[in-house]
């Protein structure tokens, strides 16, 4: 589906993670929880990640949205009656019920105002949702608009005692993303491209513990690494390519790439398969590990935060989960990336033991 955005830009961009960074060296490299040295070495040369940050117990990856977004509208001024549309996208949501986003409202202090609701989607989240998030402010008064991104990857879902607890998560990371987008009639339009393809469903699957499969009884995650990898490599050039044909651009017209951080792998092959130099490639894998809807975000941020460039142009590009892949051309100031938040607070009031 194609699909262009007018009069609507991202007025501001906010990342938040834990306080807390390990290497995988600090976590791994003594081989006791099921990862010897040899295998360390390898997964941190094909993949890419050197650590994390990794969350408290108690923290989940809306206390980083939170805070990345308590961030923009504190330094930006803002209104909050005038947010108008709060999109919230993960798959480790706080709760079965409700949905996030309205703990989110409800700790932002936005208005009644506004409409509100989660996404339930992955690696491809970002795009997605700033393609729902423009789409409907184009059809409503509101001024401006949240979409927030975050997974708690970095703490396994399965119970501590699982032999497979401390390997699970080695690939993921914790972060929250916050993106403000604004009403501006001399924007740039946003140009995407998405797709998806649901008999893919099980190549990345999480089965246990809900209605279909009430009872926890395996490892939380099954995946087809091969079906995921051959997707990624060429699903998402052929995509990204596509696009760039529909807009009569080549890498040349691109300040930057920013490719969802799957793993080093995959980011060099679409890179080669699409014609951009690696030095286009804004890349954070190494320091945050994969942190799905959040990756593009949090590149963004791990790369351009506090620059005084001014205005570049970017293609965006997420794929994952579902199978669902989607690309945008569109503009960021680069003085509206903020840096990294970095906190231990959790919302306490959320927060039940028993």
């Amino acid at each position: 589906m194609y699909s262009k955005i007018e009069g609507i830009r991202i007025d501001a961009l906010a990342v938040g993670v834990p306080d807390r960074w390990l290497s995988l060296d600090e976590q791994f490299g003594d081989g006791t929880k099921g990862v010897d040295a040899r295998n360390l070495k390898k997964f941190k040369k094909n993949v890419g990640v050197e650590g994390r940050y990794v969350s408290t117990e108690k923290q989940t990856n809306s206390d980083w949205c939170y805070a990345a977004a308590e961030k923009i509208l504190t330094e930006k001024g803002i209104d909050r009656n005038q947010v108008g549309i709060i999109i919230y996208i993960t798959q480790t949501a706080d709760y079965r019920e409700p949905a996030t986003s309205m703990v989110l409202q409800h700790r932002l202090g936005i208005g009644t105002d506004c409409i509100v609701f989660d996404i339930n989607l992955g690696c491809s989240g970002f795009v997605y949702g700033l393609n729902v998030v423009g789409s409907i402010m184009m059809q409503c008064d509101a001024k401006y608009s949240l979409l927030m991104c975050g997974e708690t990857g970095g703490r396994p879902k399965i119970p501590a005692d699982h032999p497979e607890a401390d390997t699970e998560s080695i690939l993921f990371g914790d972060a929250g993303s916050a993106a403000l987008l604004k009403k501006d009639d001399s924007a740039d339009d946003m140009h995407f491209l998405s797709k998806s393809d649901g008999n893919g469903f099980k190549s990345l699957i999480d089965p246990w513990g809900w209605y279909r499969n009430p009872v926890q009884l395996k490892n939380v995650q099954k995946m087809d690494g091969v079906a995921v990898f051959n997707f990624s490599t060429n699903e998402a050039p052929e995509l990204i390519n596509e696009l760039m044909d529909k807009m009569k651009t080549t890498p040349n017209d691109y300040d930057y790439l920013v490719l969802h951080q799957a793993n080093k792998l995959i980011m060099s092959q679409i890179e080669k398969k699409t014609g951009f130099p690696e030095e286009k490639s804004l890349k954070s894998i190494a320091h945050y590990g994969n942190t799905s809807s959040a990756s593009i975000p949090t590149a963004l941020v791990h790369n351009l935060a506090d620059s005084a460039k001014g205005k570049s142009h970017f293609l965006l590009s997420g794929f994952g989960i579902g199978l669902s892949w989607s690309a945008v051309d569109c503009y960021i100031d680069e003085k509206d990336i903020y840096p990294l938040v970095k906190t231990n607070e959790y919302f306490e009031d959320g927060y039940q033991a028993e």
